[in-house]
C-alpha cells in the first residue's frame, strides 16, 4: 500500500513540474511595430525629435485615438460575436456591421496619423513620412506567398 502513496504522491509533484515548466519556459511574445520591436510611440517621439508643444499635442491625439480604437475594437467584437453565433441559424446579416466597423477603424487610423503628420514641421515631415511606411511594415509583415 505504500508503494501507491509514493507513486500517486511522485506523479503529482511530476505534474506540478511540467505545470511549472510549461508556464514559465513560454516563448517570448514576437516584436510589435516600430524599429526592432520598439514602441511606435517611442520611435516616432524620438525619431521625429517634438519640441514640448509638439509632445503635448502629439499625446492629446494619442489619448484621443486610443479611446476612439477601443470603442470601435469593442464594437467589432460584439459584432462579430453576433456574426458567428448566426452560424447556428444561418443569419449573416451582422458582416454589414463588422464591415462598416472595419472601415472606420481604417478610418481613424488614417484620420490619427494625418492629423500627427499636421503637427510636424516641414523638415519632420520628411523624416514622418519615411518613417510612417517603415512603422507600418514592421507592424504588419507581408503574409506568406501561397503556391499553386
Amino acid at each position: 500500500m505504500s508503494f501507491y502513496k509514493y507513486a500517486i504522491a511522485a506523479l503529482i509533484v511530476l505534474n506540478f513540474g511540467v505545470l511549472a515548466f510549461v508556464w514559465f519556459a513560454r516563448p517570448p511574445k514576437p516584436p510589435q511595430g516600430g524599429r526592432n520591436g520598439q514602441n511606435v510611440v517611442e520611435v516616432m517621439m524620438r525619431e521625429l525629435q517634438f519640441d514640448d508643444a509638439q509632445r503635448k499635442t502629439y499625446e492629446n491625439l494619442l489619448s484621443e485615438h486610443r479611446k476612439l480604437r477601443d470603442q470601435l475594437d469593442f464594437d467589432m467584437q460584439e459584432q462579430q460575436e453576433r456574426l458567428f453565433k448566426g452560424v447556428a441559424t444561418g443569419d449573416s446579416s451582422a458582416i454589414v456591421q463588422v464591415k462598416e466597423l472595419k472601415g472606420a477603424l481604417e478610418m481613424a487610423i488614417f484620420n490619427h496619423f494625418s492629423n500627427l503628420r499636421a503637427i510636424c514641421r516641414p523638415d519632420q515631415q520628411v523624416k514622418f513620412d519615411a518613417l510612417l511606411i517603415e512603422t507600418l511594415r514592421n507592424a504588419n509583415p507581408k503574409p506568406p506567398v501561397l503556391k499553386k
